[in-house]
């Protein structure tokens, strides 16, 4: 089952030199870095079950960090803030952003920390179970990021519900309040603790991108098919964010609906559709989406052009193992994709 994320312009206006592959904006991405433990199996075993798998794999995930070297790869300008342990998995972590393009000078190697990591299995059909232990991202909070010198020059700013939700909040009022374009992808679903800080918090959001669950979790109803997530987009813009923010809620297999500010009905965009045997592993798909997408709009692509190109890349990721791993470099992708903003696919 894919889940492509699609997003369309923020609110935030901000004065920008003319945009290309060669002066793209400036996006910093505060979230997990965590080392991925991926199992490849058959099938999910059931409680209390031991199976074998068939191959394992170890790599580098974090939402945040997955997002920051999909934009990296492509050869935008990024800068990743979290934490890691002061342990060889951390130091090799921040080999790995450097390596990728991304500037790490603020991940930090946590002093009495261990580096985050996520235990996944992938089935034969590619889908995942994920679970994580945010280890040295947990110890993340507004005092250990500041001064907040990291969101100097700055354009896009995006964060994610894997590090504490006081950091993320106190982010996303800094970088708005500074004039950036703010994106929110709360994942995972917030919890019924969270909901009540989340929901005023959503007023400094350019732009929120849940998928159905997470959207149900937000507005506390269930959002069962098409029509009734068109409700929810209109729900969350509505009730919780501004008349000139911008929703997105993915819909798995049936794509995602796409609310523009001020636009009074959302636009259903379909998935993108592969064959059965091309899907390898989903894992981080959305995230290799989300990266690709923010690096076209960064260096000035419309906003449908730069969909289009965001998805060719998620596409490509889903049918190779791995999170990182499996996302394209600048050289896999089309080469009027960066110097074309209508290449066609």
């Amino acid at each position: 089952k894919l889940q492509f994320l699609y997003l369309i312009d923020c609110h935030t206006t901000l004065p920008q030199p003319t945009m290309s592959a060669a002066n793209p904006r400036h996006v910093t991405v505060l979230g997990a870095n965590f080392i991925d433990y991926v199992s490849f199996v058959d099938r999910f075993p059931d409680g209390g079950e031991t199976i074998h798998a068939a191959s394992f794999q170890k790599g580098f995930g974090g939402k945040g960090a997955n997002q920051a070297v999909m934009v990296g790869r492509l050869g935008g300008r990024v800068r990743m803030v979290g934490h890691v342990g002061a342990d060889g998995d951390g130091a090799d972590y921040i080999k790995n952003f450097q390596k990728e393009g991304v500037e790490s000078t603020y991940v930090q190697q946590k002093a009495g920390h261990n580096t985050g990591l996520a235990k996944i299995l992938v089935d034969k059909s590619g889908e995942n179970l994920i679970v994580i232990c945010p280890n040295a991202t947990g110890a993340m909070t507004p005092a250990s990021l500041a001064p907040a010198a990291w969101l100097d020059n700055t354009d896009i700013f995006l964060c994610q519900n894997e590090v504490p939700l006081e950091t993320n909040l106190w982010a996303l009022e800094k970088a708005s309040k500074g004039g950036k374009q703010t994106i929110f992808i709360p994942a995972p679903a917030p919890s019924p603790e969270q909901l009540p800080k989340i929901r005023p918090a959503m007023k400094f959001v350019s732009l929120v991108m849940p998928n159905q669950h997470e959207a149900s979790v937000m507005l506390g109803y269930p959002i069962k098919g098409v029509e009734a997530a068109k409700q929810a987009c209109l729900d969350l813009r509505d009730k919780l964010m501004r008349p000139d923010s911008s929703v997105i809620i993915t819909l798995g297999g049936a794509g995602s609906l796409v609310l523009a500010p001020h636009a009074s009905t959302p636009v259903h965009i379909p998935a993108l559709k592969l064959k059965k045997e091309q899907v390898v592993d989903t894992t981080g798909a959305g995230d290799c989406y989300t990266g690709a997408l923010i690096y076209f709009l960064s260096i000035g692509n419309p906003l449908l052009d730069a969909v289009k190109k965001a998805t060719y890349c998620a596409a490509q990721s889903v049918q190779k193992k791995g999170t990182q791993a499996s996302y394209p470099r600048k050289a896999d992708i089309p080469k009027e994709f960066f110097t074309n903003a209508q290449a066609k696919l």
